[in-house]
């Protein structure tokens, strides 16, 4: 595909707790809903097994069968698919967000800010390092969920086009999602796009998806509503860049001078 566009898959889906088979089933049948050539596919954070907080020593990590399952699926649509998931080191775990690319590398950033009222940071290690991602002409920066609160982790210092968000986000606070999103597309002058689930987890916790794409201006492009689906969309970098040079906001940016 040209450089100038990226096209994205939004996958939108309810995760059954801890059922790890019954996970990937379905988004393979939401994948195959899928009628066209698209460059990324982005799953909602830990789509295979829900958000768990305290894992159970006692049950195999399933990392390596997640990871293959996401490695044959690049291969087969030629596309770098990513999401979480609750990944084992040692005596602890990590939230951990794969990008695996067509060719079988497998990139991974752990989840920074963990979510405290929640419990993560009790058996989750928290992440120390940034990924930046470079596909097909693009720069792709991946965040997981709780980290969207956290305008200096998200800050544009890398120089990237796109900042993504895998989220279990409750209905809740979705006013939040809603809000920040586009905040931190405007504010980054990059796209943004965030991924969230549907459905009820095993807590009694409602996510109600709004899965979105915001231009570098804060125009919603799209979202979805609170249905399990898959939306594909196309975005420009040379319209990106074009922005950038017209209205060149992020070289007065704290911290960042574009193209220095």
């Amino acid at each position: 595909m040209a450089e100038d566009l990226l096209t994205l898959a939004m996958v939108q889906t309810d995760i059954v707790w801890n059922q790890v088979s019954v996970n990937l089933e379905r988004i393979d049948q939401l994948l195959d809903t899928i009628g066209e050539a698209v460059d990324v596919v982005v799953l909602p954070e830990t789509f295979a097994t829900g958000f768990i907080t305290k894992p159970d020593p006692q049950v195999p990590d399933r990392t390596g069968e997640v990871v293959r399952w996401m490695a044959n699926k690049a291969r087969q649509m030629d596309a770098m698919i990513m999401g979480s998931h609750a990944s084992r080191l040692g005596a602890k775990m990590a939230n951990r967000l794969f990008a695996v690319k067509p060719d079988g590398e497998v990139l991974h950033y752990d989840k920074r800010h963990l979510f405290t009222m929640g419990g993560e940071d009790v058996h989750f290690e928290r992440g120390e390092s940034p990924l930046l991602i470079e596909f097909r002409g693009w720069k792709l920066f991946p965040l997981i969920c709780y980290d969207l609160r956290f305008p200096v982790w998200s800050r544009n210092v890398h120089g990237y086009d796109l900042l993504i968000y895998v989220a279990n986000w409750p209905h809740v606070r979705r006013i939040v999602w809603d809000t920040l999103v586009p905040a931190r597309a405007i504010e980054n002058q990059s796209y943004a796009l965030g991924v969230n689930r549907i459905g009820t987890d095993t807590h009694g916790t409602a996510h109600s998806g709004g899965s979105q794409l915001v231009s570098p201006e804060g125009e919603l492009l799209h979202r979805m509503d609170g249905s399990e689906g898959v939306a594909v969309k196309r975005i420009s970098r040379t319209a990106l860049l074009k922005l950038r040079e017209r209205f060149p906001v992020l070289r007065d940016a704290d911290g960042f001078r574009l193209g220095a």
